[in-house]
């Protein structure tokens, strides 16, 4: 019930896909960019339920604190304690290799402020669990979700953050410092 509203509030707020859903993965590392605002989450929630696929989330420990918790949780949050070195990485590579089927949305910016670096957990965790990344895009001022063909990491992060940054530059309203940094244009600050 609660998907089926949030497709039809997706769609009736003028949201919608663009690019190919990739069902046939039974396990991957999905990307959202750009990480701007609170509304992100409602968007993507709308999202998850247009592509008709299971996509939990990582999503800060203090989201799942108080009595919001149980929500998160209920729609497939996984809390992260950003405060202390957890080994984050190896920990939901492992959790992604136990499992038959799983998907996992994670924000790499890590944060809503522009920043020159993307945290690069995703992609690790992605290359250790051996699932491709799924790149999605917000496009705010189109109203379109872009889902990008899934990328499989080949180790040379130096090498594929430049990929990475090629889809998000496509993107309306990715107007950030790291994607600019990574395809090597000058950034003003």
């Amino acid at each position: 019930m609660l998907s089926w509203l949030a497709k039809t509030l997706f769609h009736f707020f003028g949201w919608r896909l663009a690019g190919r859903v990739p069902r046939e993965l039974k396990k991957s590392v999905w990307i959202i960019c750009p990480h701007a605002t609170g509304w992100d989450f409602v968007v993507g929630v709308g999202a998850r339920a247009a592509t008709e696929m299971r996509i939990g989330f990582l999503g800060k420990k203090e989201l799942f604190d108080g009595p919001l918790g149980f929500f998160f949780r209920r729609m497939g949050g996984h809390p992260v304690d950003r405060s202390r070195n957890t080994n984050l990485v190896e920990a939901q590579a492992e959790f992604i290799r136990d499992r038959e089927s799983i998907h996992i949305a994670i924000t790499p910016e890590g944060t809503r402020a522009d920043v020159a670096e993307l945290k690069s957990g995703f992609y690790h965790i992605a290359r250790l669990a051996g699932v491709p990344i799924v790149m999605v895009g917000f496009d705010y001022p189109r109203k379109r979700i872009f889902l990008a063909e899934p990328f499989y990491p080949t180790g040379d992060w130096e090498r594929d953050k430049v990929e990475i940054a090629k889809f998000f530059a496509t993107i309306q309203g990715v107007q950030k410092t790291w994607v600019k940094r990574y395809l090597g244009e000058e950034v003003m600050g």
